[in-house]
């Protein structure tokens, strides 16, 4: 059995007029893959931008190799390992399919050629 790495525990989030997460939970191992899958305004990418930095948790807990966490942005959840292919990015067309979605780890040396 895979090793369990993060998790998101009542995740619960809201904006003005709607609840978009209520008591979330969601377990991931170590080295899997997922796909997140549902109706318009189920809360994809709310949970999506919790996860990742992009929106601070107002309920729940996220751990992380069992530790509680808050990533402050972006950069800080990518540093921790957690990673997220978009359905829909910007691609730059003189990258392989690889630097496109790893992009946000790549190095300014490979940026700039």
């Amino acid at each position: 059995m895979s090793e369990v790495v993060l998790q998101a525990r009542a995740i619960g989030k809201s904006f003005p007029g709607v609840r978009a997460l209520d008591k979330v939970d969601l377990t991931l191992a170590k080295g899997s893959i997922h796909a997140l899958l549902g109706e318009n305004g189920a809360g994809k990418s709310t949970l999506i931008k919790l996860l990742t930095g992009v929106h601070r948790l107002e309920e729940g807990e996220l751990l992380l190799d069992g530790k509680s966490v808050q990533f402050d942005d972006p950069h800080a959840a990518i540093a921790a390992g957690i990673g997220v292919v978009h359905q829909e990015r910007n691609l730059i067309p003189r990258f392989s399919v690889a630097e496109n979605i790893m992009l946000e780890r790549l190095g300014p040396s490979v940026l700039s050629r």
